[in-house]
């Protein structure tokens, strides 16, 4: 079998951010907060997950493509910093009454933000079918997944990662798989999420399935020192529509989310002979989640 190596891509900080605020003791400190990106008639604005509203200055906003390759216009579920602006155009006490699934009706506050930070995790929504079989019909699914509670080191040592909810409106999945060792070839790899509506037999427990398509990545490496590798990224999907069919069959919300995939977790041994690109026949469960569990 080729080498394998480990492709370093970061599951959510990938413009290299750390999560850590660079708080201070007076009002010039800068947060850090995951939040939704919006764009309206050439409005722009970021959503936090308890509706309140972010309004970044435009110097900002350039000054983040510029900076750090982040298009506030393309992206969506977004990690960003931000320095508050006090008394700014924006700035209220709230005058627009929202109603969230699962959290009731709220008054979000309004602020104006100078950005200093940002970077998109890869996000898009999360797809509805009528049973099973029409799973990898409405998806292509042609690469095995190898994990999607990857081990993450840090000054702590070793764990294992988890998914993590933003309210309930996204799902964010960490997510493992085998490709060729290219760093070009990244972006080539795509997955979908997918909610069977007939699917739903348990009160308790919301199942998903999670495929793979390589895209233009080849099946099998053809230089020998290209080899193979092993990537890593948090994938973003909005379930906000699926969470509320899910109650409106149910009654409730779910306590538990499992994602099923076509999983290959061969052993990443140099000298074994398992292929790690075969694509399993079956449906397995990658994991089991607690529904709501938000990024520690």
């Amino acid at each position: 079998m080729k080498q394998m190596r480990f492709l370093m891509v970061a599951l959510t900080l990938a413009m290299g951010l750390s999560l850590t605020s660079c708080l201070d003791s007076d009002s010039d400190y800068t947060n850090v907060m995951y939040a939704r990106a919006r764009t309206f008639m050439g409005l722009q604005w970021f959503e936090g997950p308890d509706g309140n509203r972010y309004y970044p200055t435009a110097a900002s906003v350039a000054a983040m493509k510029s900076s750090y390759g982040y298009d506030m216009s393309e992206a969506d579920l977004s990690l960003v910093y931000y320095k508050l602006i006090e008394n700014g155009e924006h700035s209220s006490s709230g005058d627009d009454t929202t109603t969230k699934a699962g959290e009731g009706t709220t008054t979000p506050l309004k602020f104006d933000i100078e950005l200093t930070a940002a970077a998109a995790v890869d996000s898009k929504t999360a797809k509805t079918v009528p049973s099973v079989e029409d799973v990898e019909s409405y998806s292509t699914s042609n690469a095995p997944i190898y994990s999607i509670k990857p081990l993450i080191s840090d000054m702590t040592g070793t764990r294992e990662s988890s998914a993590w909810f933003y309210g309930y409106e996204m799902m964010v999945i960490p997510v493992q798989w085998c490709m060729t060792n290219d760093v070009d070839k990244l972006t080539e790899h795509t997955f979908d999420l997918t909610y069977v509506q007939s699917d739903v037999l348990d009160t308790d427990t919301l199942t998903l399935y999670l495929t793979h398509d390589r895209g233009g990545d080849i099946e099998e490496p053809k230089d020998e020192e290209t080899g193979l590798a092993w990537a890593a990224r948090d994938k973003a999907f909005d379930v906000e529509s699926i969470l509320t069919d899910y109650n409106t069959k149910t009654g409730n919300y779910p306590k538990v989310v499992k994602v099923m995939m076509k999983q290959n977790d061969a052993p990443r041994d140099d000298d074994d002979e398992e292929d790690p690109l075969e694509m399993p026949e079956n449906w397995s469960v990658g994991a089991s989640y607690d529904a709501y569990k938000t990024q520690q």
